[in-house]
Formats: C-alpha cells, structure tokens, sequence
C-alpha cells in the first residue's frame, strides 16, 4: 500500500547556460486595467552574480547597494510627489537578486497614482533617476539609507522560522548561494574596514552602472484609460525628464536645535510608579511627559515606541465622516515643531529613528 503512495522520481533537468544580453533601448508597455489607479512600473535589469562568487560576501553587498537604493528612490520620490501635488499608493521597491532566480537580476520600482497623473509622474522619476547617474547620492542621504538598511534587514533574523529555512536552502541547490548564519552575515557588516567615503564611492558606481536613460529598462503602464498613442507618450514623458534634475536631495540637519522652541532646559525625573496593565514602569517628567517604560530582551539593542493622546480622536472637533482615519497621516503630512513633515522625516531618519 505505501508503494503505491510513492510517485516515480522525476529527471532533474540540466540547468542552461546562463548568458547575458543587453538591451540597447527602453521598453515601454501599456496593459489594460479595469482598476480606478493608473499602476506603474520600472524594472532595470544587470546581469547575474557570476557563479564561482555567488557563494561569496558579493552577494550581501549587492543586496546591500540594490536595497540602499531603494530606501533613497522612494525618500526622493516622496518627496517630490508631495511636492508637485501629485497622490501616490503602494510605492514598493523589490530586488531579485540571483540567488532568488536562474535569470537576470532585477531592480523594480513599482507605484499607482491616478490616471491624470501619469505622464508627470513619469518625468518626475526619470528625473530623479538621471541624477542619481550623473550626481549619485551625497554623504548624508547615504548614511541614512545605511542606516535603514542595517534597521530592517539585520535588527531581525530572517531565517527563524521553517518556511525560510527552506528557502534558503532551495537557493542553494539551485543557484549555488550561500548558507551562511544570519550571526554570520550580521558580524560582516558589523565589522568590516571599510570608510564611510569609500563605501559612498562603490555604491554610486554601482548606481551609475546600473541606471541609464535607455539601456536595460522597461516600463510597465498598467490603465484603464489608454488612449492612443499612450506607448510613444510614456516614452516621450520620460526623455523630457531625463536630465532636467529637479528633484536634487537637500539633506536636513542630524541637529535636533533646528526645532522651534527646543526647551534651553533638560527635562528630570520626577517620579516612577508600577504600570500594572503594561507590566512596565510609568515614568512622570518635570515637565509633566509620562512615559510608560518596559525592557523587552527581544528587542536586541533597539527600541519600539507609542504615541498615545488621551481621549484620541474625540478631542478633535468637527469631523466628518471618515476623516478620523487621517489622524495618523498628520505627523508624516504637516509642519511639526516649526519644520515642515519632509524635514521632520529627515531630522528623525538622520537620528535613526522610523516612524
């Protein structure tokens, strides 16, 4: 009975001779959509990790350079949309690396705004990524992406559970990649002698080989409204924005005296109580903040933190239906502290702190 439950062993095909070729010009595509958004895509392609290094730290620091830039993509994007008026959704940025796949290795910039919007927004990015090829990122929007990429690639071992474990594993046989310990690859990146200047310079090579006006790109426009000619729009929409550099990344400062009424005092300790529903401890500060403070050995060097007003959105008056689901948008769209949300945003990411 068992026998019969047992299939025949299937033949492991040969795995083909994986040969790079190059795209001298950009694609552009339109697909019909029956959604209310107009979704685009940019996916630039380079070719694989060579096999005899695929097995080596080649791949962590390509993983690296291609997520940093990401993180610095959608920060300038951001940007310049709110900039420009322009709403955007679901702006993602996926790198396939080789060892997740048997081809080229890809780079895809993804987002939906609405149908109006397209052709502008189009511009707007290729600006952004000209400039990104001739200027490359400055120091400080570097170390920022740096930082991001250390937060949420190695505060967390990606490799607890089984499903990933397995994964990993089916990398290896297929691809040949590595099956080094996350402890491992954390003590690299940890560790390594390599300076801040030097770092900068390999990753806007990196940058400028990878990003080109017409080589190794396609653009996927995915609406339902598409209009004649629509491909040869797309087209023209991101040579006009090629070059023109609008969107150059101006750095805020890391100081936080750059607040508007930034207390010339330090604030002390008063007072320190049970919180019995948290299990932590209620801090109360001179200047009447409390906190509610509780260790978490898992946090493994960082910290997690809440900003609770009493009484939430009913001390908010005159809200229509709705609106209330907004109240969270308000420290990431308006002026706080005298600065406006892009520079908050940046003075909290130069201190390493997400919000």
């Amino acid at each position: 009975v068992f026998s019969m439950m047992v299939q025949k062993r299937k033949k492991i095909p040969v795995r083909q001779k994986y040969e790079w070729y190059p795209r001298a010009q950009a694609s552009f595509k339109v697909i019909d959509s029956d959604n209310d958004k107009t979704c685009i895509s940019f996916k630039y392609i380079s070719p694989r990790v060579p096999d005899n290094m695929i097995n080596t730290v080649q791949s962590w620091v390509s993983d690296m350079f291609a997520n940093e830039l990401g993180f610095i993509l959608k920060r300038r994007i951001l940007m310049s949309f709110r900039k420009n008026e322009i709403p955007l959704s679901d702006l993602t940025f996926d790198y396939i690396s080789s060892g997740d796949s048997a081809e080229d290795e890809k780079y895809i910039l993804s987002y939906c705004s609405k149908d109006d919007d397209k052709l502008k927004s189009i511009s707007l990015i290729a600006s952004i990524f000209s400039d990104l090829d001739k200027s490359g990122a400055d120091m400080n929007e570097y170390k920022i992406a740096r930082r991001e990429y250390m937060r949420y690639k190695l505060s967390v071992d990606p490799f607890k559970t089984n499903m990933s474990t397995v994964n990993k594993c089916i990398s290896a046989f297929l691809y040949g990649s590595d099956l080094a310990s996350f402890s491992s690859m954390k003590s690299f990146f940890s560790t390594r002698r390599v300076t801040d200047s030097q770092e900068l310079e390999y990753f806007n090579k990196f940058v400028s080989a990878l990003i080109k006006k017409n080589e190794n790109l396609f653009l996927t426009c995915s609406t339902r409204d598409q209009g004649e000619y629509l491909e040869e729009k797309l087209e023209n929409s991101f040579n006009s924005g090629w070059g023109t550099e609008k969107n150059r990344f101006l750095s805020s400062p890391k100081d936080t005296l750059s607040l508007a009424g930034f207390p010339s005092e330090k604030v002390r300790l008063v007072k320190t109580v049970s919180e019995p529903i948290s299990g932590g401890e209620l801090w109360t500060f001179s200047n009447g903040l409390q906190v509610i403070y509780k260790y978490m050995p898992s946090n493994k060097g960082y910290f997690d933190y809440a900003f609770l007003v009493r009484g939430g959105t009913s001390v908010l008056g005159n809200l229509s239906q709705g609106e209330a689901a907004f109240v969270g948008d308000i420290l990431q769209l308006y002026d706080v502290g005298g600065l406006s949300a892009n520079s908050f945003r940046n003075l909290l990411s130069a201190n390493g702190i997400t919000m």
